[in-house]
């Protein structure tokens, strides 16, 4: 018996939305979304058997029950098969202030159940059609082939460009074919060569059609992948709120046997979800196991190398790959050969970086002479998806980190990573969520956290932080990294900002830097609580000797009072104590116990009539502002990389930092 318009409807759309769209490709991901279609496909007859046991074929309550699943479901699958807030209609009163259909979410309540897995676009081949006032012959028809479009392995942003292919005529309709490609190089669709070719086709297209065409095919390819920490728990909730107000706001009786349809359709959404689940939930565990290394690499100066191994190299047929590498890089020369390295020239290119994946037979064997790796290596570079790189690190690093630094998208218009427009910062919001809470379980107890941003995301930014680090302090430091200005119509952007996230006040979280001027001061405290009384601690003699400090006296009892500020001793030596010109009893700035940490920076001076202790403090606390020329990132960040590895490297490095801004990042 053929199924019914809904019953159809119903199993093609719950497919479509939960498996997502059909995708090309041999990535690890486009794979899950194969299996993840099998599955759904494997328990459609145990979903349909339920049905037959609570719904009679041909039932005026069978086409309801799959017309009020078809209208519960579609709004919490997309394109991408991931589930969340997807569409809800304006009479789903408790979330229609806060889940606006079609806008995006200032905080992520639209995703911040799931993991953000990637942006991309499912590039298939398709048609488009275009119609113009309603008339089928005013119908352009586009063929949009994108057979030769590999799917990306990786989530890089590469841009879609179209050539001319034909046209082609299909029942009696000339319809355009395009050729879909990934940019190479920096390469433009050429639209006046589409044109003309179309004209000589038979079709007059205009540039405003093509472009339309264009924007609507991008538009059915975009699209945002996510994980649901609890699908499960997110669509019974989901479901139970529906039903509430469906009963409450349109049923108008309940008779048993309505009452009995009723309790059947949510038996049956129930099983629709416990189907999801299974699958979204070994998702997840997939996501959340930590990963096996696929290879491993490791660089080393060619100075730690013997003359043996040395010699095995220039001979080996990886070094061609190695020298090209180190001629991308600027390293050498082109006139460089392996032979450079042989009869004393070697000296000049000891510290070139050997990279052992070259020399996978001799890896071994380079290794051995390192002795104890963990001690030989000074640094570790991880190529992996960001999260899933954190999550593989916990067993060996837990709590061992000292400082994380996070130089994340900026989500700003030059950097935008292409989320799809309606979840644009919701999705960048998760992502920093998930990422900076499983970056915290590696950071040590006294470890700083410091995350780059701009004004684009800033406000949102802290937000966040203060919702993944609610008792930790967090600074927003702006840094004067652009002095010539940003250009906008009506503020020029000369800085952008670093959070400094650490656990309180109460101890020394980021380190002192260097002060542009010693700041010599007394050591004696003055102004308001400065008296003897005010810490007792803080009351105690440096005993001196030829303006030399030899030791640290202890704090007398309270009913010792000194006849001086210095008062000398038989064996030659002299007490200094905080008394000021009046005879008053002051106190030092730090302890008895804390001034040992600073013994180097103190000084014996002559002061008008005694001697004192000054304070000659190199280092100061870190500012608030930082806007000195050496945080430029264009005159040491971009100048610096062009002249150690050639112009071509801002083809890799667009917006790099400059090194003196790092450099107080990384010592904070």
């Amino acid at each position: 018996m053929n199924n019914s318009i809904k019953e159809t409807r119903f199993l093609d759309a719950l497919e479509s939305l939960f498996t997502g769209a059909e995708v090309d490709g041999n990535s690890g991901f486009v794979n899950l979304m194969r299996i993840k279609r099998g599955h759904f496909r494997s328990i459609r007859p145990k979903l349909m058997a339920a049905i037959d046991q609570r719904a009679e074929k041909n039932s005026a309550f069978r086409e309801e029950l799959f017309d009020k699943l078809h209208t519960f479901f579609s709004r919490y699958f997309c394109e991408s098969g991931s589930i969340y807030f997807r569409h809800l209609p304006a009479f789903s009163k408790t979330y229609e202030h806060v889940y606006a259909d079609g806008e995006d979410v200032a905080l992520s309540w639209k995703t911040q159940m799931l993991y953000y897995v990637k942006s991309d676009m499912l590039v298939r081949s398709m048609p488009v059609d275009l119609n113009k006032e309603g008339k089928p012959q005013n119908t352009r028809r586009f063929y949009f082939d994108a057979s030769d479009v590999e799917h990306k392995k990786n989530n890089e942003r590469r841009e879609l460009i179209y050539d001319f292919g034909e046209v082609k005529i299909k029942k009696g309709e000339r319809v355009v074919h395009l050729k879909v490609s990934y940019s190479k190089k920096g390469s433009k669709t050429k639209t006046d060569d589409i044109l003309r070719q179309s004209r000589k086709g038979g079709v007059s297209l205009s540039e405003d059609e093509l472009q339309k065409a264009i924007d609507v095919f991008r538009r059915q390819t975009e699209a945002d992948f996510f994980i649901n920490k609890d699908a499960r728990g997110f669509l019974r909730e989901q479901f139970d709120m529906w039903m509430y107000q469906y009963i409450f706001q349109e049923e108008t009786f309940f008779e048993k046997q309505r009452i009995k349809q009723l309790q059947a359709i949510k038996a049956t959404a129930y099983d629709i979800i416990d189907f999801i689940a299974q699958f979204e939930d070994e998702l997840c565990r997939v996501w959340e196991k930590p990963k096996f290394v696929r290879n491993v690499n490791y660089v080393v100066t060619l100075d730690k190398l013997t003359d043996e191994i040395l010699n095995k190299i220039t001979k080996h047929n990886g070094a061609d790959a190695q020298i090209r590498e180190w001629r991308e890089l600027d390293m050498v020369d082109d006139e460089f050969s392996m032979v450079s390295l042989k009869n004393g020239s070697g000296s000049d290119y000891k510290f070139l970086p050997l990279d052992t994946k070259y020399f996978k037979d001799l890896e071994l064997e380079i290794l051995g002479v390192l002795g104890n790796l963990d001690e030989a290596l000074d640094g570790e570079l991880v190529h992996s998806e960001n999260w899933q790189a954190l999550n593989s690190l916990q067993r060996r690093y837990k709590e061992r980190v000292k400082c994380i630094y996070i130089d994340p998208p900026y989500n700003a218009k030059s950097s935008e990573i292409p989320y799809i427009n309606t979840y644009k910062q919701a999705s960048w919001l998760s992502l920093m969520a998930d990422r900076l809470k499983i970056g915290k379980l590696i950071l040590g107890a006294n470890a700083p956290q410091v995350i780059s941003i701009d004004e684009v995301e800033q406000e949102l930014l802290g937000q966040v932080i203060s919702q993944e680090f609610p008792e930790w302090c967090k600074v927003c430091i702006p840094i004067v990294h652009n002095p010539r200005g940003q250009q906008g119509k009506n503020v020029s952007y000369v800085h952008e900002f670093a959070f400094f996230i650490y656990p309180n006040d109460k101890e020394k979280y980021i380190a002192d830097v260097l002060k542009d001027e010693i700041d010599s001061r007394n050591l004696r405290d003055s102004g308001t609580e400065s008296d003897r009384t005010d810490a007792e601690s803080c009351f105690y003699p440096f005993i001196v000797k030829n303006k030399k400090i030899i030791k640290i006296g202890e704090v007398p009892s309270d009913d010792f009072h000194p006849t001086s500020a210095n008062i000398k001793k038989e064996d030659g030596t002299m007490e200094i104590w905080p008394i000021d010109e009046s005879g008053n009893e002051k106190k030092w700035r730090y302890s008895v116990t804390s001034v040992h940490d600073i013994l180097e920076d103190l000084e014996i001076k002559s002061g008008r009539n005694f001697l004192q202790v000054r304070y000659n403090k190199e280092m100061g606390t870190m500012r608030s502002l930082w806007i000195d020329s050496k945080y430029d990132a264009s005159e040491y960040g971009t100048k610096v990389l062009q002249s150690l590895l050639g112009k071509q490297v801002t083809s890799y490095f667009k917006y790099p930092k400059s090194i003196y801004t790092m450099q107080e990042i990384l010592l904070a």
